[in-house]
């Protein structure tokens, strides 16, 4: 079952089929998906994305959080 939260930015995340694990496919997207990457990492029900140089207007880098869980 594909996570609803990711159709906000499929260009940044990504779901592997065998576990339902979500990644990002696109560390450092164009400034011109902010908001729908901000959306997606809003949404997230695990919390595990951060968006870093959102302040920049030349860099926007994805990040995952490690988790122990």
């Amino acid at each position: 079952m594909y996570c609803q939260w990711l159709l906000a930015c499929p260009q940044v995340f990504g779901q592997r089929d065998e576990d339902g694990v979500v990644h990002i496919l696109n560390e450092h997207p164009s400034l011109g998906l902010l908001n729908r990457v901000r959306q997606a990492v809003e949404l997230c029900p695990a919390l595990v994305f951060r968006i870093e140089d959102e302040e920049q207007t030349a860099d926007l880098t994805i990040v995952e959080e490690s988790s122990d869980l």
